[in-house]
């Protein structure tokens, strides 16, 4: 059971008070036949509804679990060790201003991408390629940094590609088709679980087989009674999840999925 330090964090929650006020409000436009309130009462329980919804982790795990399902990891026996080509793509992050330019980071989900390719080299071996991401005066990339840290890691410079300058799933898949059918062997698709869906239709679209091997897991398994208690981390991880689903719909409108 959650303890009481828990439940105190729901205090700390905007959308609590807003959800509180608008019940409020609707209790008032049900019993008071004098409110001015009494004709927006079933609109008042709908915003009610919607506003917990988004502000509880059950629906919006539900959503994200249904992409990150979608693929697993495959099992490595059969891969033959030096002969794949392993596509990373950048996830995430964000553009940092400074006084000498433009700097990229990563973010959460780039790092665990970058560390995923590198264990999965670590494994077959090969080639990894970092796609993704410049910054606005193309003097970095979230690709590049992804390499700089892959070489860090002891992934040799000889064994590292980069491809820096696409700007989105579509331009990731485009600008690396030509290395990707070039190649003689496995090619395999690194990037996060619930954005593996989009990246694989992109890349069968172009008549690209990757085998796909998905990395940071966001989604709960089971319910808990955690999954109905309001939750700043909710309508973040609800954005996430329609961006993706909303994205996969408007490539496949596009022609590009």
């Amino acid at each position: 059971m959650p303890s009481i330090r828990e439940y105190a964090e729901v205090l700390f929650v905007p959308l609590f008070y807003v959800l509180v006020v608008v019940v409020a409000m609707a209790v008032v436009a049900f019993w008071s036949r004098t409110s001015g309130l009494r004709r927006w009462r079933y609109v008042l329980v709908l915003v009610a509804m919607v506003t917990y919804v988004i502000s509880t982790p059950f629906l919006p795990n539900l959503l994200l679990r249904q992409l990150e399902d979608y693929y697993s990891q495959p099992a490595l026996g059969g891969a033959i060790h030096g002969k794949n080509l392993i596509v990373v793509l950048a996830s995430g992050g964000w553009l940092r201003v400074t006084r000498d330019g433009w700097t990229p980071e990563l973010g959460e989900a780039g790092w665990v991408s970058t560390e995923t390719g590198v264990q999965l080299w670590g494994r077959i071996g090969g080639t990894i390629l970092f796609s993704g991401a410049p910054t606005p005066d193309s003097t970095d990339s979230d690709a590049a940094r992804m390499a700089r840290i892959a070489e860090r890691m002891g992934v040799p410079a000889d064994d590292i590609r980069i491809e820096p300058d696409s700007l989105d799933t579509h331009q990731n898949i485009q600008f690396s088709r030509q290395r990707i059918r070039r190649f003689h062997g496995p090619v395999w698709l690194v990037t996060t679980a619930s954005h593996m869906m989009r990246s694989e239709a992109v890349a069968r679209k172009f008549g690209l087989h990757m085998i796909p091997y998905p990395c940071f897991y966001r989604s709960d398994q089971h319910a808990t009674v955690y999954s109905w208690i309001p939750s700043n981390n909710s309508p973040l991880v609800l954005e996430r999840v329609l961006h993706e689903w909303i994205g996969l719909w408007y490539y496949r409108l596009r022609g590009w999925a």
